[in-house]
């Protein structure tokens, strides 16, 4: 299950813009996190995989808040999930 939220409030009150989703998968060795942020690259690896993917969807992202001058944080934990939160500077936010 993916939850995805929108973070608000006083530790944020710098005004830049928090997004946080949250899984319940298989977790992510913490010797891995920063090779999966690297293009098709997975945290399960090998020939045959429980898991689907190409290893593109972290590295698009984290490149798309690098080019904003946001921020990405990974924390996992095996077998029990992953939280990944993006930070984006105030500058990047657009109020209507």
């Amino acid at each position: 299950m993916l939850n995805l939220s929108q973070i608000w409030g006083p530790p944020h009150i710098n005004g830049d813009f928090y997004i946080r989703a949250d899984d319940e998968g298989i977790g992510i060795p913490a010797d891995k996190i920063d090779k999966v942020l690297m293009p098709f690259t997975q945290a399960e690896n090998g020939l045959v995989r429980n898991h689907e993917g190409l290893g593109l969807g972290l590295s698009l992202v984290s490149g798309y808040i690098k080019m904003h001058f946001g921020r990405l944080r990974i924390q996992s934990k095996i077998n029990q999930g992953t939280s990944v939160t993006i930070i984006m500077p105030k500058s990047c936010v657009v109020n209507r």
